[in-house]
């Protein structure tokens, strides 16, 4: 073989490999790109699963809620130095907007499953989910209205003296009552 065939077929070695190397590192990371992708799209179902787990509790889970409402009860009781009427008066109170809210809370879920199902769709309707986004925020209002509602209607339940120590313990039981945010990486 003469210098210039060697010289032809080393450089088309040469290209052969750096194709084959390209292909190759193209190969690993179209792979690492999907399974990232993969794994963002589980941990997203999951969470939802585990949200939506924990949101159709809002009704069944009775003992936890029957638990804080007693606490809260108490708690009401105590600070305030609240009457038996009074007792007797916001427990009605809180029953009524309990249901209102266990309502809300069940149209509120089913738009929030409706906007997932459309975002994660392959064809998305931009359109349709701007409104659901809307449809959503707007049942999100509905919902501190109905908080806003039953704590004016509270305060009217409460004497001046009770009004003032209201407020404060109100900030005290909504740390109380907050779930704790897990620290992030955890």
């Amino acid at each position: 073989m003469d210098i210039f065939l060697q010289k032809k077929l080393l450089i088309r070695v040469i290209i052969l490999l750096t194709m084959l190397n390209v292909v190759s590192i193209g190969i690993f990371l179209w792979k690492d790109f999907f399974s990232d992708a993969n794994k963002i799209v589980a941990e997203h179902h999951h969470q939802d699963k585990n949200k939506n787990d924990k949101e159709e509790n809002f009704p069944s889970n009775k003992l936890q809620n029957e638990q804080e409402t007693r606490e809260l009860g108490e708690i009401l009781e105590r600070e305030l130095s609240l009457s038996k009427g009074q007792v007797a008066q916001i427990q009605v109170l809180r029953s009524k907007y309990y249901n209102k809210e266990k309502e809300l809370f069940k149209r509120m879920k089913s738009k929030k499953k409706e906007l997932t199902k459309e975002i994660f769709n392959r064809k998305t309707n931009d359109t349709l989910v701007k409104s659901l986004i809307k449809d959503v925020s707007v049942l999100e209002y509905e919902k501190e209205m109905i908080r806003f509602e039953q704590i004016q209607e509270l305060k009217t339940l409460c004497t001046p003296a009770q009004l003032s120590k209201f407020e404060d313990l109100m900030e005290e039981m909504k740390s109380y009552f907050t779930p704790k945010k897990p620290a992030p990486g955890k």
